[in-house]
């Protein structure tokens, strides 16, 4: 079974945590985590993490991959998946909890203190037919869609209000030979 790396490690390392019996019952064991950081991010996080070992004794043995979906699906299938998942995003970890493969994390952390300290959206993000599978430590936005509303106004284009309505609009301004997308991407100091 998977459980999710950032309600487990953040539980526990929380200041005032008071849910500690499990990892405390766990001293001297290793744990397997796999995630997608590497160098700088990497180090941060094993700067976090320290402190968890720490007051624990827990090791957590992390490896690190840029395809994690792949791997935790293929490792999932063949009924060997890592004790932890880092995953970059709510979905992967979804659909392993809907095929049952994800434990309820409710018997790990002190879900009252959960409660009381994020806010409910995020919480039912994480939350699976009914049971806490996710947390999140952080978010970072990284799907903008930007437009111009005064070419739009001028083209007669709207704001789609769903993904089909995005995807006519991507048609409709194809077909007027505007070019509906570009990307934009970072460079560091010369991103401006």
């Amino acid at each position: 079974m998977i459980l999710a790396l950032t309600a487990a490690v953040v539980a526990a390392c929380a200041p005032g945590a008071s849910n500690t019996s499990n990892t405390t019952t766990l001293k001297g064991s290793h744990v397997k985590l796999i995630t997608t950081w590497s160098g700088a991010e990497l180090d941060s996080f094993k700067a976090v993490l320290q402190p968890f070992m720490d007051r624990t004794g827990v090791v957590v043995d992390i490896e690190s991959t840029r395809d994690i979906d792949a791997i935790l699906t293929t490792r999932v299938a063949a009924g060997d998946p890592p004790d932890l998942a880092a995953a970059p995003g709510p979905a992967l970890l979804t659909r392993f909890a809907n095929q049952g493969k994800v434990q309820d994390l409710s018997k790990w952390i002190d879900t009252g203190k959960l409660n009381s300290e994020y806010s409910k959206s995020w919480i039912d993000l994480g939350t699976s037919n009914g049971r806490l599978v996710q947390v999140f430590s952080w978010a970072a936005v990284k799907g903008f869609v930007w437009y111009n509303p005064k070419v739009w106004k001028d083209k007669g284009f709207t704001v789609p209000k769903t993904f089909d309505d995005l995807l006519k609009l991507q048609s409709q301004m194809s077909s007027t030979g505007v070019t509906p997308w570009c990307m934009a991407v970072e460079s560091g100091a010369a991103s401006g």
